[in-house]
């Protein structure tokens, strides 16, 4: 006679429980300090490296390659940057970072050729860059669940706050101490990361865990059910256990011994089984060439349109003021329905159109005004980049999703970022490169719609 029996219970991992708040809230201090002496560095590399390139005898092609080489380093730093947070925690990973961003600028201080930028601006500081982003972004995502939108919107106030002060700092330096002696004081700010990053205490502590079973334990419990029903003949009573989910475990655990499955396991490579995934990185690789290009070409294109330097940098300025205002109530904005996603969508269309109107304007209050709407538009877009991968992902990909957008984000950049700094220098027109940059984000937001009116289309059937 069968007798039926419990087997033991496999023992559950307790995961930190995200508290929505308490040292979270140092936390989003510490990446917003982070972001304003590193990140908003980025946007300022036009009114930055503009002279010195030109004294280098470089044109807007040379401008592209060491601004679109930083990029596609720092993304591509994906790569690595999931295997290494599974080494080491988010706070290391985001020192590391700290300390090759700031080399990286003291390095450029001495560079005399493009090489030399690309060497030490675009590579090193480059992938500092790429591991303070991600490490940062986990650091929220584990402090925060139901705010996180409030608590990346606050973080990215440092951003915006480094954008509005960064080009006044810069031409500051540049007018008194040359481009050398800017690089060396802007390598000392950027040090602050530093400081920013030993806030990422590593959530711990019992009174702040809770038990979660890990796939892999859940696996495990699966398949000890099915070997002990057969070993010990008794029946096990496991009603959610099914044949075909213990085949596929067992052949997942057969793929994983390979060398292939080892590497598509570290980079959690099954992610591009999911389609909307494939397109929502598309997207976001698409949105991030086109903003990368339109920071750098702005100071150009607007002395191009007679503005002076000090004019230059106050519409770049008014534009990260009006951006850190949408980053700062755009959280607090609930629209019913609304995802990340769809947020995202409208702001990329809305981003296209205003940029494409501030290639068309000619005097200075016009380019201040439509530089307030472009400001508020493209925070409201930025506050939504990492929350669409996060609201599509769990907890357990975040990371390995994290670096696979990043990587995506790098392969784009090489091919075409190089593309639209040619595009002007062969039209002379920094009007035209604009509103191709505009095109890029128009097509990106009509492949997400496409997506959602299928799938809309398929619910109802």
């Amino acid at each position: 006679m069968t007798q039926k029996q419990r087997p033991p219970a496999v023992p559950a991992l307790c995961k930190p429980l995200a508290p929505d708040g308490g040292w979270g809230w140092m936390v989003v201090l510490g990446v917003a300090l982070a972001n304003m002496t590193t990140q908003s560095l980025v946007s300022t590399f036009g009114l930055l490296f503009g002279q010195a390139l030109h004294d280098m005898g470089q044109a807007t092609t040379g401008a592209a390659l060491v601004m679109n080489f930083m990029s596609a380093t720092t993304n591509l730093s994906g790569l690595i940057t999931g295997p290494i947070m599974k080494l080491l925690s988010y706070r290391q990973v985001a020192l590391i970072g700290a300390v090759l961003f700031s080399m990286g600028l003291l390095l450029s201080s001495m560079a005399t050729n493009i090489t030399h930028l690309i060497l030490t601006y675009s590579i090193l500081s480059g992938l500092g860059l790429g591991l303070t982003g991600p490490s940062s972004f986990v650091a929220l995502s584990t402090y925060f669940n139901t705010k996180r939108g409030r608590a990346v919107g606050l973080a990215l106030v440092g951003t915006g706050m480094g954008q509005m002060l960064m080009p006044q700092v810069v031409r500051f330096f540049l007018e008194w101490y040359d481009f050398s002696g800017a690089m060396l004081l802007l390598s000392a700010i950027s040090l602050h990361a530093v400081f920013a990053a030993w806030l990422y205490r590593p959530l711990e502590g019992p009174s702040e865990s809770k038990p979660v079973e890990d796939p892999e334990l859940r696996s495990l419990r699966r398949i000890s059910n099915a070997e002990m029903s057969s070993e010990l003949g008794m029946e096990v009573i496991a009603p959610e256990v099914r044949e075909d989910e213990v085949k596929k475990v067992k052949e997942c655990d057969l793929e994983a011994q390979t060398c292939t499955g080892r590497l598509a396991a570290a980079w959690n490579l099954r992610l591009f089984r999911d389609p909307s995934f494939v397109n929502i990185v598309a997207g976001l690789a698409t949105f991030n060439v086109a903003n990368i290009n339109f920071s750098m070409v702005l100071p150009f294109l607007l002395m191009d349109h007679g503005l002076t330097r000090p004019e230059a940098a106050l519409c770049m300025s008014v534009t990260a003021a009006s951006d850190i205002v949408a980053r700062l109530l755009v959280p607090f904005i609930k629209v019913k329905h609304m995802c990340a996603r769809n947020s995202l969508m409208v702001a990329m269309v809305a981003l296209a159109f205003t940029r494409s109107l501030l290639a068309m304007q000619s005097k200075l209050e016009e380019f201040v005004v439509v530089s307030v709407i472009a400001g508020l538009v493209r925070g409201a877009a930025i506050l939504n980049l990492n929350l669409v991968v996060a609201e599509h992902c769990c907890n357990e990909t975040l990371p390995a999703a994290l670096g696979i957008n990043m990587v995506a984000k790098g392969v784009v950049i090489l091919t075409i970022g190089p593309l639209l700094g040619w595009l002007r220098d062969a039209s002379g027109s920094y009007n035209l490169c604009v509103h191709v940059q505009s095109g890029l984000l128009l097509a990106a937001s009509v492949a997400w719609a496409v997506e959602l009116i299928v799938k809309y289309y398929q619910r109802r059937r």
